[in-house]
């Protein structure tokens, strides 16, 4: 159940939405009619790692003390 326990759920939250927002119009362009219109990729692979970085990051009012108190509970 540790997905559900999110501990850094600002930073989180911010890289799930950006995946949405940049995933979502690159979908459309894969899945419509017209073969020729294709997403930017160089923008989908660097703009997907910069959003995982953000899933995986640390809010900034949580100190380490938190993160270590958190994963000794788990």
């Amino acid at each position: 159940m540790r997905l559900l326990q999110i501990v850094n759920w600002k930073t989180t939250i911010m890289g799930i939405g950006s995946l949405m927002a940049l995933w979502g119009p690159a979908l459309e362009l894969l899945f419509d009619s017209d073969p020729l219109t294709q997403p930017d990729w160089n923008l989908l692979v660097a703009g997907t790692i910069s959003a995982i970085g953000l899933i995986y990051a640390r809010d900034k009012d949580k100190s380490t003390e938190d993160q270590k108190k958190f994963k000794t509970q788990v």
